[in-house]
Formats: structure tokens, C-alpha cells, sequence
């Protein structure tokens, strides 16, 4: 897979569209639906890290592992979490 700066990628097996975005510091990212609450690292990203998603700035408070989600927003506790544009579980009270 070829990453560019802020490009849509189709996923014919899973019939979604989603964007990579790429931070200032090469950060790869990518949100698969647009009604998403988190993101997916690309590669190992540390805490600090300024990630750029839909316009909104989010620096990141802890180490993400490459694979691994990370909130774009803070989530309240009992609210779903939500991925592929569905809920995919439900919160502890977490921070973006």
C-alpha cells in the first residue's frame, strides 16, 4: 500500500472508504468511517505526536503501537465507541 498525504483508499472487500492521513512528522494514520470517534496508527507513534484528522489537531497523550486505536475525541463514560461507523464497545471514561 502506498501512503500519501490525506488520500482515500477504497476497500472493495469491505465496501468502506477511508482516509491515511499523514502527520507533519510522518505519521500514518487512517479513519475508516466519517462518523468514526477513533483512529488507526500505521506505524508506532509517540506521545506528543500532532496528528492532523478531518482538520482537527490531536496530540497524543501516550505511546500508540502500531495497529492499535486511538480516540479523536474525549469519550464519556457509557458512551459507544464507535469504528467502521459502528459501535464497536462501550467507554470507560476516556481522553483524547
Amino acid at each position: 500500500m502506498i501512503y500519501l498525504k490525506n488520500r482515500v483508499v477504497r476497500c472493495k472487500y469491505l465496501h468502506l472508504t477511508f482516509k491515511i492521513y499523514t502527520g507533519r512528522n510522518g505519521a500514518k494514520i487512517y479513519k475508516i468511517h466519517f462518523n468514526d470517534l477513533v483512529a488507526v496508527a500505521l506505524c508506532p507513534l509517540e506521545k506528543g505526536t500532532i496528528c492532523n484528522v478531518d482538520g482537527q489537531e490531536i496530540t497524543l497523550i501516550e505511546d500508540i503501537a502500531q495497529g492499535n486505536k486511538f480516540t479523536l475525541k474525549d469519550i464519556k463514560k457509557d458512551q459507544p465507541i464507535i469504528k467502521y461507523g459502528y459501535p464497536i464497545g462501550i467507554a470507560k471514561d476516556i481522553k483524547k
